[in-house]
């Protein structure tokens, strides 16, 4: 059973809702522009990616069934104590700062990100802010 860990430094973004909608060109075609909701979910996911090509498998993407544990370690605001709020009980969604790690480990750690089939999530507030992502398969 193979398995991979590292982690990846830097504020987590998560990867929002998808807007789509038609734009009519000067020569009249219409075409679809869609747009991401977060600026900077691109920079975090192309971040994840880079490091994520330094452990690629040596034999071959994961292509099994996947278990995958990621731990976000999030900024602590000054306004938040740790004794009244040890975790980070806001925005982002944990779902949605998985997709955008999920994502980018695609084509690098695994063939595809539906042969995941467990998944340990954790979401805390830690400095630096950071992920540690884990990979094996099942």
């Amino acid at each position: 059973m193979k398995m991979i860990a590292f982690t990846v430094y830097g504020i987590a973004r998560p990867k929002g809702s998808t807007s789509s909608f038609a734009v009519t060109t000067k020569e009249g075609k219409t075409k679809v522009v869609t747009t991401q909701a977060n600026k900077n979910t691109k920079v975090w996911q192309r971040e994840v990616s880079a490091v994520a090509q330094n452990y690629v498998p040596k034999d071959g993407l994961l292509n099994g069934a996947i278990n995958i544990t990621l731990r976000f370690y999030l900024r602590r605001p000054e306004s938040v104590s740790s004794a009244k709020r040890p975790y980070p009980t806001v925005k982002p969604d944990f779902d949605k700062l998985t997709r955008t790690v999920c994502d980018s480990l695609k084509g690098k750690i695994y063939t595809d990100d539906s042969r995941i089939c467990k998944a340990t999530i954790l979401k805390c507030y830690g400095d630096p802010p950071r992920v540690e992502i884990e990979v094996e398969e099942m």
